[in-house]
């Protein structure tokens, strides 16, 4: 109970004091270990946090109710990582269904990232282009005050948007040899084809039909049946055309070196730490 009398209050002072670091990687404010597993107060104090999400107010800073649940807190996430080791003790992170799921998700981080810090960038808006637009745009009557200034800012920059998202297909492929087997992707085609068969390359990556079947699964009907995909093939075609961009920013995220960014070193782990637990709790 004394590792968190007034752990609630935010000031550094006022945390309980942290554990010895184990080596100089550790983050500061280590409240627990669990094997190799560290649970921190940042970490705990988010989960309270989180909980005015939920629609649950939490408690005064201070007040014992706020204490107590900061406990029942770090407790949870002792178990979860207590069940986190025993699934990695027995083998589930090597489950198929757990690897493919984790790779599905690290590829499209690393797309996410890909797209939105190297194909779209920090779009940036001058002075001059405000007051261009202003000058050519706006009716001369009205102010060029500082909240009309933010308006048109933000406006141009949609517009720089609009135009980089227009062309970013034709920029992400400028130097990738992109291939479709129409004849595979065709609904005709869907009593004969096997879940190996390619349906596409880029470059010398292979993208076969087990790999986006899920993809043509018809929305508007019941999806039990697998055989239930979309009819037409110009729609197959442009869900292939965003699986193929999404395969390509990946790929090129991780030649950017991506891999190493701090945000998706973090937001990988969280989600194969989450996944596993769920995964060994099925």
């Amino acid at each position: 109970m004394l590792l968190f009398a007034a752990c609630s209050d935010q000031t550094p002072e006022q945390k309980p004091d942290p554990l010895p670091p184990q080596n100089a990687a550790e983050p500061d404010d280590v409240i627990a270990r669990v094997g190799s597993e560290v649970i921190t107060f940042s970490e705990v104090n988010k989960m309270l946090n989180d909980s005015a999400l939920l629609g649950m107010s939490p408690p005064e800073p201070g007040s014992p109710e706020r204490e107590q649940l900061m406990i029942e807190l770090m407790d949870k996430a002792i178990t979860a990582n207590l069940i986190y080791l025993d699934a990695k003790n027995n083998g589930i992170d090597r489950l198929r269904s757990y690897t493919e799921d984790v790779a599905r998700f690290e590829d499209a981080l690393i797309a996410s990232l890909h797209k939105s810090r190297i194909m779209i960038g920090d779009i940036q808006v001058s002075e001059s282009e405000i007051r261009h637009f202003y000058n050519t745009h706006a009716n001369r009557e009205t102010e060029l005050s500082d909240d009309f200034k933010l308006a048109i800012g933000s406006m141009i920059r949609q517009h720089k948007m609009d135009e980089l998202e227009a062309t970013l297909r034709q920029r992400l492929r400028k130097d990738v040899v992109v291939a479709i087997n129409h004849k595979v992707l065709s609904a005709d085609y869907d009593n004969k084809r096997s879940d190996a068969d390619v349906v596409a390359t880029y470059n010398h990556h292979r993208i076969s039909w087990s790999q986006v079947k899920a993809l043509m699964l018809d929305t508007e009907r019941d999806r039990s049946p697998a055989a239930f995909y979309i009819e037409n093939d110009a729609h197959r075609r442009e869900r292939l055309e965003h699986y193929l961009d999404e395969a390509i920013m990946a790929l090129k995220g991780r030649a950017a070196g991506l891999e190493n960014d701090p945000e998706y070193i973090r937001r990988a782990a969280a989600y194969r730490k989450v996944r596993l637990i769920n995964e060994h709790r099925n």
